[in-house]
């Protein structure tokens, strides 16, 4: 299986608020969620990681598996919080040929979502 891996770019949002807005939408569909002390290490297939601010945009690195769902996860918080939120999928197996795929979504930008879909070759 190849590996899937999603993150999602929140413009001018507190760390601390954005977990909770991850939180809160998970929650929402009857997942259990806790909070992690920091130096509890990660696991890649269920955490959600907000990291620290950088100019502006605070990352969220999404669970393993979870890419075919960040789409509307991120819309939900940007219609809620009215958030600028751009989203990166990735979608890589080492074995196969040509089969590379990046997906990057801007959500909360007017009122639609921009999609650039390109493959590597």
């Amino acid at each position: 299986m190849g590996l899937f891996l999603a993150a999602s770019a929140i413009r001018r949002a507190d760390p601390k608020e954005i977990a909770q807005a991850c939180a809160d939408y998970f929650i929402s569909h009857g997942v259990e969620v806790r909070a992690m002390p920091p130096d509890v290490s990660v696991n890649h297939e269920t955490d959600v990681l907000v990291h620290e601010p950088q100019a502006e945009w605070t990352v969220t690195l999404w669970p393993q598996y979870f890419g075919v769902n960040v789409g509307a996860a991120a819309r939900a918080m940007a219609v809620e919080k009215d958030w600028l939120i751009s989203t990166l999928k990735v979608y890589h197996a080492p074995y196969a040929k040509d089969n590379f795929r990046f997906e990057r979504a801007i959500t909360g930008w007017r009122d639609w979502v921009v999609v650039d879909l390109r493959r590597k070759g």
